[in-house]
């Protein structure tokens, strides 16, 4: 997998259905751009967020309400200097933050440059289960 795509394998265990929360921030002089995609048996669906300067929320986020399990998320990370061309991001990683059978936090983030931050492009999966 490339180094700017990052996926969450949400599984089913003894729930059948989540409620999945999606927002995030960008933290970069360019232009950054987070494709996330959450694919299931019933299909998929995808939201991008657009954005740039310094903790700068992103405009929206995307929220999807029962979710049939198993289903996986999918973060690819994107950048450009002058909004136009746009690269994938030198590399992303992700953190587990809350890992509770009922509830699961991860953070999601990039690297577009050389200044090591990895907080250029910075999302926060929120995902809930339910019964």
């Amino acid at each position: 997998m490339a180094n700017n795509v990052q996926t969450i394998q949400v599984d089913a265990g003894a729930y059948s259905t989540a409620h999945i929360l999606i927002s995030g921030s960008t933290h970069a002089a360019f232009h950054q751009r987070v494709i996330v995609n959450v694919e299931n048996s019933d299909g998929s669906q995808t939201h991008t967020f657009n954005g740039s300067g310094e903790g700068t929320p992103f405009g929206s986020s995307f929220t999807l309400d029962s979710v049939k399990l198993p289903a996986t998320i999918t973060f690819t990370f994107e950048y450009s200097q002058d909004g136009s061309n746009y690269y994938p991001s030198n590399r992303s990683e992700q953190d587990p933050m809350v890992n509770q059978p009922a509830i699961k936090v991860y953070s999601v983030f990039s690297e577009d440059s050389t200044d090591n931050d990895d907080n250029d492009s910075y999302m926060y999966a929120s995902i809930h289960m339910n019964q």
